[in-house]
């Protein structure tokens, strides 16, 4: 064999294995195995490029884990959540090292089987279809953007992919250990989001019409659904503390039901007004005995001060007198006239520290009450975006009501600072020095690059994305209402290259996947708002009906796509593939152990890397503090007496110079430096920043990134 032969062999080996890793395998192991691999690589990615992010509201949850371990109250205001994240704060153990390490990393393990369990639900009725459509779902990011996100959303996905998985197991295999599966993590999901707190049942009950079993099991799951939710309700019934609350029924609903009520009144020509009955009147009536003598007065606006830029404050509301003001309120509904007017409005004898969560849903029952079709019409708005052109809210600090978003990168996010953030510095200062550090700007500046470009890549195709599993998922929903009804009028309309039994629990699988898609894009549409967040959530859902529906596109007799697709893989893997294919199938134990130890390796040494920087000294370590004139001439400071810290945080520290200390004579010009040589630990490099103005010294930032 000359060297041109081993050349083109060794050549034609590599392309195989670069072939292979991207093509299915005959082995549903292998194929598992390979997108454990590829959805790590893309976790790893995240871990380091990500931002943390810690929106309004998400400190909620760590006040519930605290409140658990500590056996501590909450205020009435935290009962608008769910227990579901509070416990997973305390298995991750937040409340033990004050640190998101943990929940982070589950997160991110999370995201790697929600990959997986996509794969096993579609993989019995065609492995081809289960490995492509898990590439194209790791492809569109949907699993890894929330890792860092700390609100439910993450755990809600998970949990909903999990009970979808066992559902349609379920469907297929028959056996009653899948449906107890599917019991409990839909009990879980019940638990984690306001919106599926009748998922569960609902759910539950319509498996039964699509999958008869044995009554007494569906009875079973019942019973422990109902079990669980007591045991709920009686610690929801502790930690707030109801048995001696007697000012106001937390209800835990009625703010957000109010919120997304109230908010689209304005666009479609509605308004409260005290006919709606007497809770709307007292809101009203509240309003002018708070906002008197004049909005800039009043105590009700000056206990909300903070929440908004004061540049919204002095435009649309200190502008006006009180009645004007109360006439905005109602004709032009909009976020900040929600969270400083509306819902701090509380009936006579409830105390500031309280949210009057019952009079809220009051005046929702009169507002759906009064305006009927005012509810169809902005609901079914919602859905239709939802489903299939999300991207529209009410922003925040602006007047407008209701806009279209640009496409969100929640990968991209950091909230350290952000005005919307919760506080992280209150949990303690390490959690506050794992929120400040930034991975994404200590990687090489072509991770940065990458990164970047991803962002701008998934931002100008997103919307196209949507468009075309929308299509997709329409084309399903079609050939499913076509099949109920050829078995309602007996006429074949569609013919199928598979047998009558799997079309049944093909359609059943389709049916049951878009009862959960639409019952949570339903809640969404009718409590809030259809923005990307929550099109996020349902995604992993809508990506199971669409991989249902190219199974049926695939097997219609008329299109034999799948005879196609056959070829396409068999083009792929060609001979040396397949003999290694067949090599990695005889050595299945050995792949997983090498998979499970690539993964803990590569989550430590994240882990590690964010315990080195923000579990240790500090990063910043002030070497000389001067102040120079002109001339070059330098009086050393004392860091002590004359420098003050504030907010030194681990790559970034702010300097100023105390507030009675005056430069001395010897720098006789207006013109001088302040000047501070550090040293920063992250990179072992001395760095210098300088401040030159005239008169006055400011702040001064040090930076290690």
């Amino acid at each position: 064999m000359n060297i041109t032969s081993i050349v083109a062999n060794i050549f034609q080996w590599i392309i195989s294995i670069i072939i292979l890793t991207f093509a299915q395998s005959k082995d549903n192991i292998i194929n598992i195995s390979k997108l454990i691999v590829i959805s790590t690589s893309i976790l790893i990615l995240f871990l380091y490029a990500a931002g943390y992010v810690f929106p309004g509201g998400s400190v909620h949850y760590t006040d519930w884990a605290l409140a658990i371990v500590n056996d501590t109250k909450l205020p009435l205001g935290h009962a608008q959540r769910e227990v579901g994240m509070p416990l997973l704060y305390i298995i991750t153990g937040f409340t033990y090292f004050k640190s998101f390490i943990g929940i982070t990393l589950a997160y991110g393990i999370f995201a790697i089987l929600i990959v997986i369990a996509h794969y096993i639900s579609i993989s019995n009725i065609s492995q081809s279809i289960a490995y492509y459509s898990s590439m194209v779902l790791i492809a569109t990011l949907a699993p890894f953007s929330y890792i860092k996100f700390f609100y439910p959303d993450q755990l809600y996905i998970f949990l909903m992919q999990i009970f979808l998985m066992y559902m349609v197991l379920f469907i297929w295999k028959e056996k009653i250990i899948f449906l107890y599966f599917f019991a409990l993590f839909a009990i879980a999901a019940s638990l984690t989001r306001t919106s599926g707190n009748l998922l569960f049942i609902s759910l539950l009950i319509t498996l039964y019409f699509f999958k008869r079993a044995h009554l007494k099991h569906y009875l079973a799951c019942l019973l422990i659904g109902i079990a669980v939710f007591g045991i709920n309700q009686n610690h929801r019934f502790n930690v707030f503390n109801l048995a001696n609350e007697t000012e106001t029924k937390p209800v835990g609903k009625g703010y957000q039901i109010l919120y997304s009520t109230y908010m689209w009144m304005g666009q479609f020509g509605y308004k409260i007004t005290p006919e709606l009955g007497p809770n709307s009147k007292l809101l009203i009536d509240r309003m002018r005995e708070e906002l008197s003598p004049s909005p800039r007065q009043s105590k009700l606006v000056a206990n909300q001060y903070g929440q908004t830029p004061n540049e919204f404050m002095e435009q649309n509301v200190y502008n006006y007198n009180t009645e004007e003001l109360i006439y905005k309120v109602i004709t032009e509904p909009c976020e900040e006239y929600f969270y400083n007017i509306i819902l701090p409005i509380k009936r006579v004898g409830v105390s500031v520290n309280n949210t009057d969560d019952e009079f809220h849903l009051n005046i929702v029952k009169e507002i759906w009450m009064g305006y009927p079709l005012y509810i169809i019409k902005y609901g079914l708005r919602n859905l239709g975006l939802m489903l299939f052109d999300p991207g529209w809210s009410s922003p925040r600090y602006v007047k407008a009501q209701f806009v279209r978003q640009g496409v969100e990168f929640v990968g991209s996010s950091y909230s350290w600072g952000a005005y919307s953030a919760d506080s992280v510095a209150n949990i303690s200062e390490r959690a506050a020095r794992e929120h400040e550090f930034y991975q994404l700007k200590l990687l090489p500046s072509r991770i940065q690059t990458a990164f970047a470009q991803i962002k701008d890549f998934h931002r100008r195709h997103f919307r196209n994305y949507v468009y075309a599993t929308s299509i997709i998922m329409i084309i399903g929903w079609i050939l499913t209402f076509n099949f109920y009804l050829e078995r309602v009028t007996g006429i074949i309309f569609i013919s199928y290259d598979l047998s009558k039994d799997i079309l049944n629990k093909l359609f059943a699988s389709i049916t049951l996947t878009s009862f959960v898609l639409i019952y949570e894009s339903a809640m969404t549409a009718w409590f809030s708002q259809p923005h990307f967040r929550y099109f996020h959530m349902t995604e992993s859902c809508r990506f199971i009906i669409v991989s249902l529906a190219v199974v049926l596109i695939f097997r219609l007799s008329i299109f034999r796509g799948y005879i196609l697709m056959y070829k396409v893989n068999n083009l792929l893997t060609n001979s040396k593939a397949k003999l290694f294919d067949n090599s990695l199938t005889n050595k299945r134990k050995a792949i997983i152990v090498f998979v499970c130890i690539l993964n803990a390796l590569a989550l430590s040494i994240w882990a590690k890397d964010i315990i080195d920087n923000t579990w240790g000294e500090r990063q910043i370590n002030i070497i000389n503090a001067y102040t120079s004139n002109d001339s070059g001439e330098k009086i050393y400071l004392d860091n002590d007496k004359k420098l003050k810290i504030e907010e030194c945080n681990y790559f970034k520290c702010d300097i100023t110079l105390q507030e009675h200390y005056e430069l001395p004579n010897l720098i006789d010009t207006k013109n001088w430096n302040l000047i501070i040589e550090y040293h920063c630990k992250s990179r072992n490099e001395k760095r210098v920043s300088r401040s030159r103005k005239e008169g006055k010294i400011s702040k001064i930032e040090l930076n290690c990134y």
